[in-house]
């Protein structure tokens, strides 16, 4: 429900990136892999491999410069991907 005209489908690696905006720097981009069944022609089912969210707001609600958080999905869990992350102007 949430493809539009900026979702990127990319065919040779089988993923779909989605993007969703809130203004200058609060925003987020899913990038979701094909998960195959054992019907591939019937069951497009695909799984969050990786989350970025761009804010200017901290877990507090405290404001702080426009920053980058880049999150590897890994069963479910979301782990923050330090050397991708970060602030900028």
């Amino acid at each position: 429900s949430q493809i539009d005209q900026t979702t990127q489908f990319d065919w040779d690696n089988k993923t779909i990136k989605i993007y969703s905006s809130g203004g200058a720097c609060s925003g987020m981009e899913e990038l979701y892999e094909r998960v195959y069944s054992d019907f591939p022609l019937q069951d497009y089912r695909f799984k969050l491999i990786e989350k970025t969210k761009w804010d200017y707001l901290d877990d507090k609600g405290n404001k702080i410069p426009c920053t980058k958080f880049v999150y590897n999905v890994v069963d479910g869990r979301e782990i923050l991907d330090k050397d991708r992350s970060g602030s900028f102007e």
